[in-house]
């Protein structure tokens, strides 16, 4: 997804949005949403918790794209799960 940032389009400043695997993609963004109504945390929920070690942000991130591996189905193409190795 690009987003124009500024009042005028054309000298608006273009951002990228970005999720754990790279560039946001449909099916990435689908898995991120159920797994956010199944009860799962964000990255930085994880590490203010403690969870899984002592809140290391490398851990989260593995948590997090094993729960849009896991929550994604069918919407997830080959190559957005490479994305999310």
């Amino acid at each position: 997804m690009i987003k124009k940032i500024g009042r005028k389009a054309q000298g608006g400043v273009i951002v990228k949005k970005m999720l754990v695997g790279g560039l946001l993609t449909k099916g990435i963004k689908y898995g991120y949403k159920q797994y956010r109504k199944a009860g799962g945390k964000s990255i930085l929920e994880i590490m203010k918790s403690g969870i899984r070690g002592s809140g290391k942000r490398n851990d989260a991130k593995t948590d997090v794209k094993f729960g849009i591996k896991l929550h994604g189905g069918r919407k997830l193409t080959q190559r957005d799960k490479n994305k999310l190795r």
